[in-house]
């Protein structure tokens, strides 16, 4: 005697293999979105240190008549905001900025068979410390005294 089936859907072992597959495929995708969140946070205040060198160095060259040679942190660009020393005009706090830390150095730059003497070389470093892991963006411009 021929016995037909009629009932119809999923076994037991299909839907948990199903479900393992979906929590396997989920914790996937999890885990790629926090790697992401990470570096693309990482990122983001690395675009923001560089925006704050580039900030620096376009205010240098706004004021670049009187700018003493010289190596600068961050109090000493505090200090000298609204003075002769660096000229800038900004304001780079902490609340708008973050926490960086800001280096300056300006050298006469020397240029081999160049007879220019009123080039500046300006190095920005901004540094900051996430995870106990320190980070560091550096911009280099040549800037012409006016």
């Amino acid at each position: 005697m021929l016995f037909i089936n009629n009932k119809k859907g999923f076994t037991l072992i299909e839907v948990l293999t199903s479900m393992l597959l979906l929590v396997l495929l989920t914790i996937s995708l999890y885990a790629v979105v926090v790697s992401s969140n990470i570096w693309i946070s990482k990122a983001g205040k690395s675009t923001r240190a560089i925006t704050l060198a580039n900030s620096i160095i376009e205010d240098i060259k706004a004021n670049s008549y009187n700018i003493p040679v010289g190596v600068y942190n961050r109090i000493m660009i505090y200090e000298s905001i609204g003075k002769n020393g660096l000229g800038l005009s900004t304001n780079y706090s902490d609340e708008k900025w973050g926490n960086y830390d800001i280096s300056i150095t300006i050298n006469e730059a020397s240029m081999a068979n160049t007879s220019a003497n009123n080039l500046l070389e300006v190095i920005v470093k901004v540094s900051w410390e996430e995870d106990s892991i320190n980070y560091e963006e550096k911009l280099i411009s040549i800037i012409a005294r006016r």
